[in-house]
């Protein structure tokens, strides 16, 4: 992440097959590279058990997190036919909002939002 809260691309690598043992020969190269530099704080991915591993092995002192557009890929695809139209922008809405939140205290105040909005559309819908 830089200065002004974007991400950007460290590396760049095309492999075979998503194994364990291909992304562990990145992420060392990787490792290598940033030899006596640097090493990654925190690390996004898709949620590939291979590659998680991967990185946990190579970088256990990183924090792994989820990338959020695969998260929303993932809402998308599992959760949005289960709303109504208006009901799924108001879900959105309030999901990123609690996503962006900025404090833990925020970040409660946003979780509890988005829980009783989630109540009360289980509720109109019985």
């Amino acid at each position: 992440m830089t200065s002004t809260n974007k991400s950007f691309t460290a590396a760049c690598a095309v492999i075979s097959a998503e194994k364990l043992e291909n992304y562990l020969w990145v992420l060392q190269r990787i490792k290598s590279m940033l030899a006596g530099c640097m090493e990654p704080r925190v690390i996004l991915t898709d949620r590939d058990f291979a590659l998680m591993n991967a990185c946990e092995q190579v970088f256990p002192k990183a924090h792994k997190y989820l990338c959020r557009f695969h998260i929303q890929q993932n809402i998308n695809k599992n959760s949005k036919k289960k709303f109504s139209d208006k009901e799924w922008k108001e879900f959105v809405r309030t999901f990123w909002t609690l996503c962006e939140s900025t404090t833990e205290e925020i970040y409660r105040y946003n979780l509890e939002n988005l829980e009783a909005q989630l109540k009360e559309a289980d509720r109109e819908r019985f």
